[in-house]
């Protein structure tokens, strides 16, 4: 694969890192949430909150979305990398973080899957 600073212009290499380090964040606390929700949603004694376990649930399917999403837009298969605006629309909570990275993703991500594909087709 050939590099992608040499082959895109530089405000397209600028969204390409943007995008690649928002997919890698998705990865990582995709894989959180579905972990945690899991943990959660299967625990035997209750711990006195009020949220069900469905919303555990939920949250379990939304990280793992999001993390699947995030790997396959970090990779660039376009066909599955929608799978991370799930995930984005859920980040846009987090303040104040969350909804920068989302805007940006929102923004960026066909943009980034044509870089990729650019760069895929300037070979080795």
């Amino acid at each position: 694969m050939a590099d992608a600073k040499s082959v895109l212009s530089p405000e397209d290499y600028k969204n390409y890192r943007n995008i690649r380090a928002i997919a890698l964040l998705f990865v990582v606390f995709g894989g959180l949430w579905a972990l945690v929700g899991t943990a959660l949603a299967i625990k035997a004694e209750p711990a006195g909150d009020d949220l069900p376990s469905a919303f555990y649930a939920v949250m379990a399917v939304v990280g793992g979305l999001g993390a699947i999403g995030g790997f396959c837009t970090f990779t660039g298969i376009r066909r599955l990398a929608p799978l991370i605006y799930i995930f984005g629309f859920a980040y846009l909570l987090a303040v104040p973080i969350g909804p920068i990275l989302g805007y940006v993703l929102f923004k960026g991500l066909r943009k980034y899957l044509n870089s990729v594909e650019q760069v895929r087709a300037a070979g080795p």
